[in-house]
């Protein structure tokens, strides 16, 4: 295996991706669309996803006092984090419109947002596409 050099070594930070938000449609793909920006998301990230993700949301949303604020920040605390990201495909005329948002849950700072068209694009097109979107993630 080759080792990276002391150089490139980038300390991830932890980051927890929501479940993916599809129209009902598409909601079949719910899973591949969320493992495509999840790849993507790898480059630079720690990223967490999945059943553990949604069993810490059931958690946090049985909360009485629960606000989508005070569960986020909650949420990404869990995961020894304090980002969040937050993705959508939407089926549009033509296309997809593909959207990806990262939140600092500790300043509420909306701190990467992105809404990509895909024109022209079926399935087998968006899941590369949400792959490169995860990707074109940077964060100074």
């Amino acid at each position: 295996a080759m080792s990276a050099t002391p150089e490139t070594k980038l300390i991830k930070q932890n980051l927890v991706l929501l479940p993916i938000d599809v129209v009902s449609s598409e909601e079949s793909y719910e899973d591949e669309y969320g493992a495509a920006i999840q790849s993507g998301l790898s480059k630079y990230f720690n990223v967490f996803y999945g059943s553990d993700v949604e069993r810490e949301l059931e958690k946090e949303y049985s909360k009485l006092d629960c606000t989508a604020e005070s569960c986020n920040q909650a949420l990404a605390i869990a995961f020894n984090g304090e980002l969040i990201a937050d993705g959508s495909v939407s089926k549009v005329p033509g296309g997809y419109l593909l959207k990806l948002i990262i939140t600092n849950v500790l300043t509420n700072e909306r701190i990467w947002s992105r809404t990509q068209p895909c024109e022209g694009c079926n399935v087998f097109k968006v899941i590369p596409a949400l792959e490169e979107l995860g990707k074109s993630v940077l964060i100074h």
